[in-house]
């Protein structure tokens, strides 16, 4: 759900507001226009947190990539209701252009969805196209917000991570073992991931608002 558009004075979109100034004061020394979201499993709210933070962003008069490299189990084209015929793999397989798949959400944010299902995703997230794309797309956005698979099932995110100016790792409350989120820390230095930070998803709270 898109709360930072749907309940913008709400609690989680405050929350948002919070990370996405974080975020910003990090990038003072250290410029952090590429981000990655990634979590320690499935279910722990990745793609919503991507998603809100692009729209943040956005609301900060911001350009905004949001960009889809979750090949496997691609979520951010149902969250914004949009087509997911073509999209990031139809750009790597060399079939069509990067202009022909940008979606124009709003005036600051653009998308590119995930597009066809490969075989190889994995291969294609790690190879020299990607990168090349991505630095082609740092030219044109002040963010890219990058939705990837958990660390826990595939290598994407760790590969995806080398490529990234920082790594978010969104975790849910009472749910991740900190063992498992000190296992994805570690898979994420081994490869030079530059992480920023964890978010805490679905925190109880005697708060009105379930976030």
């Amino acid at each position: 759900m898109l709360y930072s558009e749907k309940a913008p004075e709400g609690r989680y979109s405050e929350s948002i507001r919070t990370i996405r100034t974080n975020i910003k004061c990090l990038s003072v020394d250290n410029e952090k226009k590429v981000l990655l979201v990634t979590s320690v499993s499935k279910g722990e709210g990745k793609s919503t947190t991507a998603g809100n933070l692009a729209v943040a962003f956005s609301q900060d008069e911001k350009k905004v990539l949001l960009l889809d490299c979750d090949l496997r189990k691609s979520q951010i084209h149902k969250m914004f209701e949009l087509s997911n015929q073509i999209g990031l793999t139809d750009i790597l397989a060399n079939e069509i252009k990067v202009e022909a798949v940008i979606n124009k959400y709003s005036e600051k944010v653009d998308i590119i969805t995930s597009g066809k299902k490969v075989l190889n995703p994995c291969e294609m997230l790690s190879s020299n196209k990607f990168k090349l794309l991505l630095d082609d797309l740092r030219e044109k956005y002040d963010y890219i917000i990058i939705d990837s698979p958990p660390l826990d099932s595939v290598a994407d995110a760790k590969n995806l991570s080398v490529n990234a100016d920082g790594t978010i790792i969104v975790v849910k409350s009472e749910t991740t073992k900190k063992n498992s989120l000190l296992e994805a820390k570690k898979s994420l230095d081994k490869v030079g991931g530059k992480i920023v930070g964890v978010i805490v998803n679905r925190v109880k709270s005697k708060r009105p608002l379930y976030y």
